[in-house]
């Protein structure tokens, strides 16, 4: 984790197809920009609503996001479903 010009920046790095980033939340708002790999996300709304979407860098050629907007308090999970031989990184970023 990192801070620079008033932005801070997590990289999390998930090495094979399978690997999560658990099912948390957190008190801010965060955008989370994916570097590399095919994920599924997993968010649960403060009122319960659930959904279930993909997103992929954008050398996977696919018409999805490369990046989401999560609202604080929306719990959340990426899976990696792809990555074809190197690890899948979503970076988060928030003002920090």
């Amino acid at each position: 984790m990192w801070g620079e010009a008033g932005i801070q920046f997590r990289s999390n790095l998930l090495l094979a197809p399978g690997a999560q980033i658990q099912l948390h939340s957190h008190s801010y708002d965060h955008v989370a920009f994916i570097n590399h790999g095919l994920f599924e996300v997993d968010e649960i709304a403060p009122d319960g609503e659930r959904k279930t979407y993909r997103v992929a860098s954008r050398e996977w050629g696919l018409d999805l996001l490369q990046r989401v907007l999560i609202p604080a308090g929306h719990q959340h999970q990426f899976t990696l479903l792809e990555n074809r031989g190197t690890p899948g990184e979503v970076l988060c970023m928030w003002g920090g």
